[in-house]
């Protein structure tokens, strides 16, 4: 029987983006939009750019299948891709008031697996193997992912996909207490910013039902709880694979839970038999509520006592209330590559900085700054992986709009490895700079310049040329200080370069003067923040 998880699979994906290269489509894609044949305002008769995509979508997947056929790998691998896109399809369906999707860059994908249906019927003699490399060391790798995928969600701020996508492995993996952990943290994390979710269905608050009203179809948002029925549009999971579920009891009986507060008091219980230590933690900080300080403080406790805690230090100074005393008066200033953008006729082209030379911009910024310890983070994360993932999680919530339905969202509360990082470097403030340079050559609409621009270092880039040049920059920042506020953002007027002077003097200079604006401003938000809490 065909196995739906494998290496044939992954080889089938791998090969149709493999095809887009081979093919060369981002190139006639440019082609076809300096000729004029993309629709550009309502008065063009032009095609639709969506179409031209999916007519190269439909190449690649034909490519990909001739090359996993003489690959010796089993061909069902792409029509494997296609069943997990249309359960994807049917999941998304299921969550907003639409019927159906229309095609926009790609094919739907119950289209792609008829075309690839056929071409197995066609080939059902050779269909090759599911495994050419090791099926140990890929079931292996498999397991070893799935926290991976789990982490991925939570420090990205998908909680709703953390808690459904854990509760998910869960089923197939009851006893495994990291599948535990995750369903609590997405909640606890969930319900921190927005109280009312401890009462909502969990994870059915997020469908949709249909309805018959008056002969017509309708949608609404679900008030079932989850176990009324097994609906694979919400677990969505491969019908072959529910005879595997070790947790069908959940759907039998009287159900165990049906909120999300039932769920995670239930999860807790769970864990407590399962000796999962980390989740001590995570219900000692969903007590946000000073009326609940004691029972925080007996569950911190708790934690604490077990000598292989994770996260010691950090619950010992939530303990002691030394959280924003521990840190030292000083900032980490993070720096992304810049964002190079060349405007080439009718496209925009982006340069990467092969040698990194952004960094002589950076370190001629930084000096006479001893209030901060800068951080280049293309460098940074080939030397520190570990923290460079925690600050891409920090960079990512300084960006985030956070609303809070409840207690004032504190950072350190929301996730524990925001506090250890700033332990870590021993500062209260971690700022990230995003800078973009612009350049305009709209003249330029040969191929042979597009090749250029494209073939160009920035040692040239920032010679002096007569392009018009353009430098916008925006500061993020995320901050563990008492009575100060959680993030600021500052944003700068776009500057216009001048062809006169060194580039990179000029963009040191500006970085310079708008890093002492941001300081300026953050001070006066302060002091209106701490006089309104007064």
């Amino acid at each position: 029987m065909y196995k739906r998880q494998d290496e044939a699979s992954i080889a089938a994906i791998l090969a149709h983006e493999l095809a887009h290269y081979y093919l060369r489509h981002s190139l006639y894609t440019f082609l076809e939009a300096e000729a004029g044949n993309f629709n550009r305002g309502i008065f063009d008769n032009g095609r639709p750019r969506g179409i031209f995509s999916v007519k190269n979508e439909t190449q690649a997947d034909s490519l990909a299948a001739v090359w996993i056929q003489k690959s010796g790998y089993n061909s069902e691998g792409l029509a494997n891709a296609f069943r997990t896109m249309y359960r994807l399809e049917r999941n998304r369906l299921k969550r907003y008031s639409e019927w159906t999707f229309k095609e926009t860059t790609h094919p739907l994908s119950i289209k792609r697996l008829e075309r690839m249906n056929e071409f197995i019927n066609q080939h059902k003699n050779n269909l090759g193997a599911n495994f050419l490399v090791d099926e140990t060391k890929f079931n292996r790798l498999k397991e070893e992912v799935k926290p991976e995928i789990l982490k991925r969600f939570l420090h990205s701020f998908d909680y709703s996909a953390c808690i459904e996508t854990a509760f998910k492995f869960h089923l197939f993996d009851p006893d495994n207490s990291t599948y535990i952990y995750y369903i609590m943290e997405g909640t606890r994390r969930k319900a921190y910013l927005n109280v009312d979710i401890w009462s909502k269905m969990f994870i059915t608050n997020n469908y949709y039902d249909s309805t018959n009203v008056n002969g017509e179809r309708h949608k609404e948002l679900m008030t079932n709880h989850l176990f009324k029925k097994f609906d694979l549009d919400i677990v969505s999971i491969d019908p072959k694979d529910g005879m595997k579920l070790k947790a069908r009891f959940y759907w039998r009986d009287t159900p165990k839970f049906t909120t999300y507060e039932e769920a995670y008091n239930f999860f807790y219980t769970l864990s407590v038999a399962l000796k999962c230590e980390e989740c001590v933690l995570s219900n000692a900080l969903s007590y946000t509520e000073k009326a609940d300080s004691s029972t925080r403080i007996k569950m911190l406790e708790k934690y604490l006592a077990f000598p292989s805690a994770k996260h010691k230090e950090y619950a010992e100074a939530v303990l002691n209330g030394t959280i924003t005393k521990k840190l030292n008066n000083q900032k980490m200033t993070s720096f992304d590559g810049l964002n190079v953008i060349v405007e080439q006729g009718y496209e925009t082209i982006s340069l990467r900085d092969e040698k990194d030379l952004f960094t002589n911009v950076v370190d001629s910024t930084m000096r006479n700054q001893p209030n901060r310890k800068a951080v280049y983070l293309p460098l940074f994360k080939k030397t520190h992986l570990n923290d460079y993932t925690g600050l891409m999680a920090l960079r990512d919530f300084s960006m985030t709009r956070t609303v809070s339905k409840g207690e004032k969202t504190e950072l350190h509360i929301l996730d524990p490895i925001y506090w250890e990082m700033f332990h870590k470097y021993n500062v209260n403030e971690i700022e990230f700079v995003f800078t973009r340079y612009y350049e305009v050559r709209a003249k330029d609409k040969s191929l042979a310049s597009y090749q250029k621009v494209t073939a160009m270092d920035f040692n040239t880039l920032f010679g002096k040329t007569s392009h018009t040049k353009y430098f916008i920059m925006f500061i993020s920042s995320v901050r563990e200080v008492e009575n100060g506020l959680m993030k600021f953002r500052h944003f700068n007027d776009e500057n216009t370069l001048t062809s006169k002077e060194n580039t990179s003097t000029q963009l040191s200079n500006i970085i310079r003067y708008e890093l002492g604006m941001k300081e300026k401003k953050m001070k006066e938000a302060d002091s209106k923040y701490a006089n309104s809490r007064k």
